[in-house]
């Protein structure tokens, strides 16, 4: 079967290198740094009351000055807040043409300014970076942790199995001076895990990653969990809820739910892999060959109990999965959004627009889900006043028309993004990204991307099927 796989993945990349350049789409154009004002203005930090009638300067990029303006005519005045943040992500890799630059164009589509790579597929993600700080590629700010961690055997082929404190010690110490983060998967062992730890830790990097495999929830002294329970969530009862929430508050370890993937998993179960519209900003492999269910690709898992519809079964589990956020959020638990692009049906942006009104659906107020996905993971970048709008705080922003944190219905009156000073007007990304997606649709790209990502699938169902 690895053979069969290995086969068709290399005749792909064949055919792909082979007409490359037509591959390519059109690219969005990059603004440059610019300074401006922006008056009148209301502006709404997380955790502080509404600034309204400001004048917003922006010199060099960052916030100049931040001062008292004349009110402006009834339906003149604007809302701007800090640029969103989506703390768990991931990037179609280099050779996917031109999905990448989609992805990016994406989120700044939505507001989102700065995201964190939760694990690389293809080692680019920092030289991704630099390419978006110089202005050669537009998107948001691009953190990241590298290649995952795991054991031996790994779950993941793009991952890197890590067996003993020897080798984790080394992996960190490869990593580049620009990573934020060491991302390990449920299959490290405990002293490898620990190793991994105290390396990151000395590099002053958080360690995050799944629930264990090998240990006990207490013992798994990470500074941050992903997807709340997952391997575990079809086995997690109340006595595991409060151990994991326990050992969440006693520890300090922040939690990101990436709740929009489990949400999107039951709008899959519903019958139309298109029932989310914001799905329609992908080229149709996505929709129609990536996600759909006969590769049983993402969190498809059988239910608990096999009297239980697939469905039902999701439901259940989902709603657990938002009684667990609860009680972290109740036990004083940091909680930062994220949306876990690239799984089935999160689209970049509107994945992490989903995910703030699932927060609030979970107990967090709207405010207080704002704070999740700005000021409060901003904290983990290094970056001084990012995720607030403060003098001196990089110019990353949104401008509304309609106030967002009131109501998270007004994410659609989103009308300009900022990214360092750079100023991208929303209509014009979206004609950027409507000639993208043309472009998309035409031969070569459709037959090329539909044909051989079909192809390889097919080979790893056949050969799963064989096993």
């Amino acid at each position: 079967m690895k053979r069969l796989v290995l086969g068709a993945a290399l005749a792909a990349l064949a055919l792909l290198a082979a007409g490359w350049k037509s591959l390519l789409p059109p690219s969005i154009p990059v603004p440059a740094v610019r300074d401006r004002e922006i008056a009148p203005v209301t502006v709404l930090n997380p955790r502080k009351p509404p600034l309204p009638n400001r004048r917003l300067v922006i010199t060099g990029g960052r916030i100049a000055s931040l001062e008292e303006a004349r009110a402006g005519r009834a339906g003149e005045e604007r809302f701007v807040t800090p640029g969103l943040i989506d703390m768990h992500a991931h990037l179609p890799p280099w050779y996917a043409p031109g999905q990448r630059d989609l992805f990016l164009a994406l989120f700044l589509l939505h507001g989102v300014t700065s995201m964190r790579d939760a694990g690389s597929l293809d080692g680019r993600t920092f030289a991704l970076a630099r390419e978006i700080a110089a202005g050669e590629v537009a998107g948001p700010r691009v953190f990241g942790c590298g290649r995952w961690l795991d054991g031996d055997p790994k779950a993941w082929p793009m991952a890197r199995s890590v067996r003993d404190s020897t080798e984790a010690i080394a992996q960190v110490a490869a990593l580049s001076h620009e990573a934020v983060c060491v991302k390990a998967l449920s299959g490290v062992s405990p002293s490898v895990r620990d190793a991994l730890r105290e390396a990151a830790h000395r590099r002053g990097l958080s360690l995050i990653g799944h629930l264990p495999l090998q240990s006990p929830f207490a013992e798994w002294r990470l500074d941050e969990i992903e997807h709340v329970c997952d391997p575990h969530c079809w086995r997690l009862g109340p006595s595991e809820r409060d151990e994991l929430v326990r050992t969440a508050r006693e520890h300090r370890i922040a939690h990101t739910p990436t709740l929009v993937v489990y949400d999107r998993q039951l709008a899959m179960y519903a019958g139309d892999p298109r029932v989310t519209p914001a799905v329609a900003l992908l080229p149709r492999v996505w929709s129609e060959v990536i996600w759909n269910r006969r590769y049983r690709l993402g969190f498809d898992m059988p239910p608990v109990d096999p009297r239980q519809s697939q469905r039902r079964a999701h439901e259940a589990m989902f709603e657990m999965i938002q009684e667990t956020v609860s009680a972290l959020h109740r036990a004083g638990v940091p909680i930062y959004a994220g949306s876990d692009v690239l799984n089935p049906m999160v689209v970049p942006g509107d994945g992490l627009q989903r995910e703030l009104a699932l927060l609030v659906g979970s107990g967090l107020t709207n405010d207080e889900a704002w704070r999740a996905a700005t000021s409060l993971p901003a904290q983990q970048f290094g970056i001084e006043g990012l995720g607030t709008i403060a003098v001196g705080a990089p110019a990353d922003l949104l401008i509304f028309s309609r106030n967002p944190v009131d109501d998270l219905g007004a994410l659609s009156s989103l009308e300009a993004v900022i990214v360092g000073g750079r100023y991208y007007d929303v209509p014009e990304l979206r004609r950027g990204i409507d000639a993208q997606l043309e472009h998309f649709a035409r031969w070569p790209y459709d037959w090329l991307s539909m044909g051989v990502t079909r192809a390889i699938l097919e080979s790893i169902a056949r050969g799963a099927g064989d096993e």
